[in-house]
């Protein structure tokens, strides 16, 4: 019903609050392409992370992974626990929307997260515990652990510390491998999609600087929802400014795509 619904959506934010009070990390996502072939149609579409039902579903994850965390830990139960280092002393600058300038430099100072048999705190999460039982990835971790918690409750051995380990590694090839050829896949059809364009006309999109090196601009390109970097302009630019993209070069075989920007 409306009245449930709404009621969970206020827990969430109740819920939100809470790990924000603990230093979680709370920023706009940027969108997501959603790649698609259709009748040999390449289709090309955003899908926005922050939707309102999206974002609420996860934040009740979130709590459900920390839970099982302190579950795991409270009762002795080898379990695959993730934790990440922060810097306290970093500002989060606040905004509504989505920022590539503010993802960019978020990026920079986040500390890799670590997956062991430590139990500990995760700084962008903002939860002291943290696993994942939970993912509509269904990970095959994440099947480890409800046979670990399976076995507990059927009063049954469950898996050392080692064990968990050597399988997840394990998996880790195979669905590394998948991933890889995931992304290969997505990125030739983008790269074929942009070349079809090139065909009629120049391919420019909006984009926004991010960070200028000696030699080279890093910037954020609306329409692939990613950051990309050239050799730096004849012009002076700086983070924030907004500028056009323009696609260069190609290359299908080696999935190799190359930029120029110039002034918005």
């Amino acid at each position: 019903t409306d009245e449930w619904l709404n009621s969970a959506y206020l827990f969430s934010e109740k819920l939100q609050a809470k790990r924000v009070e603990n230093g979680a990390v709370i920023i706009p996502r940027q969108p997501e392409l959603d790649v698609k072939v259709e009748d040999g149609n390449i289709l090309i579409e955003q899908e926005n992370r922050d939707e309102l039902k999206a974002g609420k579903i996860e934040e009740f994850m979130i709590w459900v992974n920390h839970a099982a965390a302190l579950w795991f830990h409270n009762n002795s139960i080898p379990a695959l626990f993730r934790t990440q280092e922060g810097d306290s002393d970093f500002v989060i600058p606040n905004c509504e929307s989505f920022d590539p300038v503010v993802l960019w430099n978020t990026l920079k100072v986040m500390r890799k997260t670590s997956v062991g048999a430590d139990f500990g705190k995760h700084y962008s999460l903002g939860v002291i515990g943290y696993t994942q039982i939970s993912s509509p990835l269904r990970r095959y971790s994440d099947l480890l652990l409800h046979r670990q918690i399976k076995a507990y409750l059927d009063q049954q051995p469950f898996m050392s510390q080692e064990e968990l380990n050597r399988r997840v590694m394990i998996s880790d090839i195979a669905v590394n491998h998948a991933e890889d050829t995931m992304k290969d896949r997505e990125r030739y059809y983008i790269l074929k999609y942009l070349k079809q364009q090139q065909k009629s006309s120049e391919v420019i999109f909006d984009g926004v600087v991010v960070d200028s090196g000696l030699t080279e601009v890093n910037f954020y390109v609306d329409f692939l929802c990613s950051f990309r970097h050239c050799r730096k302009p004849n012009f002076d630019v700086s983070p924030g400014m907004k500028i056009k993209v323009k696609v260069n070069q190609i290359d299908l075989f080696d999935s190799i795509i190359r930029f120029d920007i110039r002034k918005s």
